[in-house]
């Protein structure tokens, strides 16, 4: 393109396996942009060295007022002094040429001053018939580098874009870089985009022996140098151009360290050490200076001949003729290179949305139905092409038992992703069939050959299929499935894996198929850990061992004797709530041993939804108040002694026998007489005292339901009941308790009147 770019379009690939071109479904797009092939040559910096080293000579011939030549003085030299860093420059000062003494008759050597005139008896050391040679640099400086092998520098800018089909019909172009430009080359031989699905490797052939430009081992490079505070149009020609005028000289010719006549990059030193100084001419010592091979060469281009020092004699600088490697920060000499170059790209990217079309190559016998009649057999072949393009298939019947002959070829074009029928006919041959026999089903393409291939099972006068995964069986036996193995089925060509004959069973829950297994286990977990509760309240953590059970083992119950040790021997104590309490302290005690306590802690998370379900009950009720009231009847009082239960007992022949005998006699005897004592004497108003207790003495084997009990002392004459004052003795109770009272008394009047 007039950009520089360039496409190519991949359309067709090869096919490992075959060595067939085959089609892309969906074709990829490569775009290039390269730049120029360079040939680089790596340098590294030696010195610097000045353009040109010339002689200025000063003497009475050349300078008014000469006062003579003075190269001993570092103030008044007559060369001057020069200083590099605040320090003086040795040798800087020059070299005088002095006059024989006895005048002759010629001028001196190197100075050219004349030499005959008499010396003038006021200038000591004839220093005014003396010449003095200054060493004079120019403002041009050179960096001198060594040179290495040359190496290809390609760079080249890669994008790779991958057509996709959509669900309406359109296509669209996908970046398959992620609109990321590769930029690929000898600095950077890889690259990967930020998901790592695409990788792409850069190499380019080294370059031809016989392609090397430069000799770098006997040429030197010499570099002009920027020369800060000069505009462009003051620069001098030889840094004005640029890199066209680097020139490239033998290294014989140089010397870096400047002792050394007639080198580029002589120094004050080996100039004014030069042996034979004064005996030979000016400008001695000061021959191949760089700014006269950049003269000679100019003037040659100037007259349209070659040069021999310049750059451009050996090829055309590169636009960018000094490359710095960021890196590295190596340093490389750019030029074009316009020969032959190999270069190659090794791209590799996710393929999964790239297919490629084979027509012939994936066919399956999805299914094959054989018929074995009298004269012939029949075989119904169901054949589904898995590519993705028509494909022509053949089918053929083939290596059939007991001499059967193999069937004939037939062939189809099947559309991609359908399935079609092909009818193969064979004959039995000469002998008569009884038993069933197998054949094979062979399914190919002229391109694949034999894709798939399937046994298929016959048997005479009945009919066989073969579907799917499922072996062959007949219609005269069960036609239950059994599975092909697994070579057989990859053989048949089915690429995936083979089916499971039941899915629907491991797609049930472990819990669902063992309820049993699963509630025996959730039991043997409650029971671990009510046994360590038990375990841990035998250690001696009791807090852990009652909790959640505290009201069951502090509750309502009569026992024969005390569980704790200490309490050994002494007779029971029960409070007014029928509880058992320490005769000392009144607290409630255990109704239950040890032991017991630990068989209940082992089954306490398997009761323990139970006891909640029925602590809440209780609690609704006591809300609710679903308690009759005391007043309704003689027999809703309590009797202290008694397990604290408002129901009646039946005796042997079916009457209801009362709970509280003391109380209904007592008013037996009151009504017999005792009317007017008893209307005098009766205390409605019950004084409040303290909270009776009963001593249950150890029942006899005969009677363990009811208990006898003996007062400690006896009922007040004038009281109905003492059942009252086995209450707390908080005044909501005493109230309720004095109600209950008044509404007694209403009916003792009655029945007395």
């Amino acid at each position: 393109t007039p950009e520089g770019l360039e496409y190519i379009y991949v359309k067709e690939v090869t096919d490992p396996s075959t060595g067939f071109n085959v089609r892309l479904l969906n074709p990829i797009v490569i775009r290039l942009r390269q730049e120029q092939v360079v040939l680089a040559y790596p340098f590294k910096f030696l010195s610097a060295v000045n353009g040109k080293a010339s002689e200025i000579v000063i003497n009475s011939e050349n300078k008014k007022n000469y006062t003579g030549c003075d190269d001993t003085s570092s103030v008044s030299s007559t060369c001057g002094k020069k200083f590099d860093k605040g320090r003086p420059v040795p040798y800087s000062e020059g070299f005088c040429c002095f006059c024989p003494e006895t005048p002759v008759r010629k001028k001196q050597t190197r100075g050219g001053q004349d030499c005959s005139k008499p010396a003038d008896p006021t200038d000591i050391g004839q220093k005014k018939k003396a010449s003095a040679h200054c060493l004079h640099l120019s403002d041009v400086w050179y960096s001198v580098s060594a040179l290495t092998d040359p190496l290809i520098n390609h760079n080249v800018f890669m994008e790779v874009y991958n057509q996709r089909h959509l669900i309406n019909g359109s296509t669209i172009w996908v970046s398959l870089t992620h609109a990321e430009e590769f930029n690929l080359g000898i600095q950077s031989p890889s690259k990967y985009d930020e998901n790592k699905t695409i990788v792409a490797t850069f190499y380019t052939a080294n370059p031809k022996p016989n392609t090397n430009l430069l000799s770098v081992d006997k040429k030197r490079l010499l570099i002009p140098q920027p020369m800060p505070g000069v505009g462009v149009d003051k620069l001098p020609l030889p840094v004005k151009n640029g890199a066209t005028d680097f020139l490239l000289l033998e290294k014989s010719l140089i010397e870096p360290s400047g002792y050394k006549c007639d080198t580029a990059g002589v120094s004050y030193e080996g100039f004014a050490t030069q042996p034979n100084r004064c005996e030979k001419i000016a400008q001695t010592c000061l021959k191949n200076q760089p700014l006269e091979f950049w003269q000679m060469d100019h003037e040659k281009r100037k007259a349209g001949r070659k040069g021999e020092y310049l750059l451009m004699n050996y090829g055309i600088p590169y636009k960018d003729p000094i490359t710095i490697i960021e890196d590295t920060k190596e340093h490389w000499l750019s030029l074009e290179y316009h020969l032959e170059q190999l270069t190659m790209l090794n791209v590799e990217f996710n393929a999964d949305q790239i297919v490629a079309l084979t027509p012939g190559r994936y066919g399956q016998i999805t299914k094959i139905i054989s018929e074995a009649l009298e004269k012939k057999i029949v075989f119904h072949v169901y054949l589904t092409n898995k590519g993705l393009s028509p494909a022509n298939f053949y089918v053929r019947a083939i290596k059939c038992e007991y001499g059967v002959l193999s069937s004939n070829n037939v062939s189809k074009i099947v559309p991609p992703q359908r399935m079609e029928e092909f009818i193969l006919e064979t004959k039995p041959g000469v002998i008569e069939l009884a038993e069933a026999f197998h054949c094979s089903i062979v399914a190919g393409s002229s391109q694949y050959g034999i894709v798939a291939k399937r046994d298929v099972l016959v048997r005479p006068k009945d009919r066989c299929i073969c579907n799917m995964h499922c072996k062959c069986v007949c219609v005269g036996e069960s036609l239950t499935c059994k599975s092909m193995s697994e070579e057989d089925f990859q053989a048949a060509g089915f690429k995936a894996s083979l089916p499971e004959l039941s899915a629907d069973h491991y797609r049930r829950l472990w819990i669902i198929t063992h309820p049993f297994l699963f509630i025996l286990a959730i039991l043997l977990f409650l029971f671990l850990l009510g046994f360590t509760k038990a375990l841990l309240g035998v250690m001696g953590y009791k807090f852990i061992s009652y909790y959640g059970l505290k009201s069951r083992i502090y509750g309502k119950r009569r026992i024969k004797h005390y569980f704790e040790p200490e309490l050994k021997g002494m007779d029971v104590i029960y409070n007014n709530e029928g509880h058992p309490i320490n005769p000392d302290t009144k607290e409630r005690v255990r109704v239950f041993s040890e032991e017991i306590i630990f068989a209940l802690n082992t089954v306490f998370f398997c009761l323990w939804p139970y006891l909640k379900i029925a602590g809440y009950c209780t609690k609704w009720k006591k809300e609710h108040g679903r308690y009759d009231d005391i007043s309704s009847s003689e027999d809703d009082y309590f009797l202290p002694g008694t397990t604290g239960s408002d129901t009646e007992e039946l005796s042997t022949d079916g009457k209801k026998i009362s709970k509280h005998p003391a109380v209904i006699s007592w008013l037996r005897d009151k009504c017999k007489g005792k009317g007017k004592e008893a209307s005098e004497s009766v205390d409605f108003e019950p004084s409040v005292q303290t909270p009776s207790v009963t001593v249950e003495k150890r029942p006899s084997a005969g009677d363990t339901r009811r208990a006898s009990f003996e007062r400690k002392e006896p009922l007040p004459k004038e009281t109905i009941s003492d059942s009252i004052l086995e209450t707390d003795s908080s005044v909501p109770l005493l109230a309720k308790e004095k109600e209950r009272w008044k509404k007694g008394a209403h009916k003792l009047r009655t029945v007395m009147n």
